[in-house]
């Protein structure tokens, strides 16, 4: 993968998990959840290409603190979930290229 490709995809992780940061403190966790889940994987994917041993310890150290967050996240739903207390279509921006639809109990 080319430097170019490989600065352009963290570009767009780093894009895409402050727009997670931001939906997580409002408290728009499904939305949050999405973005969590796409940097991640943006991320992984940087890690995948990265030769340099000290920028994979970096990115697997950021991916592993954005994976205990995203799980947190789905803890938290899936108790509202099963409460009965959560249930609604949930649409990110289109800006990501991102839809997601949470399952309705009602």
């Amino acid at each position: 993968m080319s430097q170019s490709v490989l600065a352009g995809m963290e570009n767009s992780a780093v894009t895409v998990l402050k727009r997670a940061i931001e939906l997580d403190n409002e408290s728009r966790l499904p939305d949050a959840l999405v973005c969590y889940q796409e940097g991640i994987h943006l991320l992984m994917e940087v890690l995948k290409a990265t030769k340099e041993e000290a920028k994979k310890v970096h990115y697997r150290k950021k991916i592993a603190d954005y994976m205990d967050r995203a799980e947190k996240i789905k803890e938290q739903l899936n108790d509202l979930k099963e409460s009965n207390y959560f249930c609604s279509n949930i649409f990110v921006s289109s800006t990501f290229g991102i839809f997601f639809h949470v399952g309705s109990n009602h």
